[in-house]
Order: C-alpha cells, then structure tokens, then sequence
C-alpha cells in the first residue's frame, strides 16, 4: 500500500490523484501527515472517506495551533461546519 501525506504530495488534488492511482494498481491507501497546523489536518479531514487508514494527528503535538479549525472528539479528527476548511486564524 501507500501512504499520501498531503504535505508532500502537494495538496489535495494530487492526494486523490495518488489514491486513485493506487487503488487502480489493487494497493491500500492510508492518509497521514506531518506534524502541521489544523490548515493541513482539515484538507486531510476532507478527503480522508477515500482511505483504506487515516492518522491526522499531527496538529495535536502543537502547544498552540495557528489554524485550529477540527476537533478531536471520541479519537477522531472532526472536520469543522463552516465554509472551505473550516478553519480560522487563532
């Protein structure tokens, strides 16, 4: 299988590019990333129903996220209800 970080495979379109791309090889996918602000873990939060594996966490070894926008709720990364990503400047 793969694993697309969408901090290096650059950005959501190329994300799914790459799922697709995998899927069609027969291979799992999973969606894990680095450790980035909440900007980076809601365009992960938004693709993550294409993933075999999901592991956003990496806002959450942040003392104080500039990005905040998902809650973590019952161990999962929750993707906001507003507009785009969700997210606001803190």
């Amino acid at each position: 299988g793969i694993n697309i970080k969408l901090a290096k495979s650059g950005g959501i379109r190329e994300a799914v590019r790459m799922a697709n791309a995998a899927r069609a090889l027969g291979l799992g996918v999973m969606l894990g990333c680095m450790v980035e602000s909440g900007l980076g873990i809601a365009a992960g939060a938004h693709i993550s129903a294409l993933m075999d594996h999901v592991d956003l966490d990496g806002n959450l070894l942040l003392a104080a996220d500039p990005w905040p926008g998902v809650a973590f709720t019952d161990g999962i990364q929750v993707a906001a209800d507003r507009p785009g990503l969700g997210v606001a400047p803190a």
